[in-house]
């Protein structure tokens, strides 16, 4: 099994759920009726997906230690697909201490047990079967009270992409979907349309996709001037196509 196995069955276990593949730094980041909850998946437990599953703070006052003050999930979940250990029992102790590491930094666990998935993040709560992460007392006690401690009070949740990702999740080096490359294939479709477009049209499509850029650097960096008269620009290589396939599959059937 590699980590893309992992999340893809993770991701075919949350019904109900909306998965955004690759989104905001998460291997996965799921959503349901306002409840977001960040996935970093790792095939092996160890200590730097517990960092990754934690706010990035930067160095002191940067922007980016005040975007994770600011904006985050609900909730953060640790996927692993097993633990470190020579035996059953190095495991099964690995696992024990391990867990109750991610219990103290208030992440959620989640593997895969021995036959199929069991049922999780379901209910008016979202529940992770404790029994088979955790075990010990917290067997059978996915109650309110205990879903607080792993809430996070986040001042504003995750800005979602306009579509979902049609990308794969937790591969090396992964295709994010974003509302630059929305905006530019886009923009190409456009262009492919009509035969020009202006500034004026990728400023209406950067501000539909929730971007902040100034819409010249993305008509220079995908297009050149086309003939009189002045304002038109056509296509130029490299395409945004072919830069951002998975934002080509993500937007079929999109406007």
């Amino acid at each position: 099994m590699t980590e893309a196995d992992l999340c893809t069955q993770f991701i075919a276990a949350a019904t109900g759920w909306t998965a955004y593949p690759e989104t905001r730094g998460w291997d996965m980041l799921l959503t349901r009726r306002g409840i977001q909850v960040g996935v970093q998946a790792k095939l092996q437990a160890n200590e730097d997906v517990l960092l990754q599953a934690m706010p990035d703070m930067g160095s002191y006052n940067s922007p980016r230690r005040r975007q994770a003050l600011v904006r985050g999930p609900h909730y953060r979940l640790v996927l692993v697909g097993g633990w470190p250990g020579r035996t059953d029992a190095a495991r099964m102790d690995n696992r024990r201490r391990w867990c109750e590491l991610a219990q103290h930094l208030r992440l959620l666990v989640a593997s895969p047990p021995e036959n199929q998935w069991q049922t999780w993040l379901v209910g008016r709560w979202p529940v992770l079967n404790l029994q088979t992460v955790y075990g010990g007392p917290y067997v059978g006690r996915p109650t309110p009270i205990w879903w607080r401690w792993y809430r996070w009070q986040t001042l504003r949740p995750e800005i979602l992409p306009s579509v979902v990702p049609r990308v794969p999740a937790g591969v090396p080096c992964p295709e994010q979907v974003t509302p630059w490359s929305i905006t530019a294939v886009r923009l190409e479709r456009r262009c492919a349309e009509r035969g020009w477009v202006t500034i004026a049209d990728a400023r209406e499509l950067r501000d539909r996709a929730g971007g902040q850029w100034n819409p010249s650097t993305m008509l220079s960096r995908y297009f050149k001037h086309a003939p009189p008269p002045k304002g038109r620009w056509i296509s130029s290589w490299p395409r945004a196509s072919a830069r951002h396939p998975g934002t080509v599959r993500s937007l079929e059937g999109s406007p």
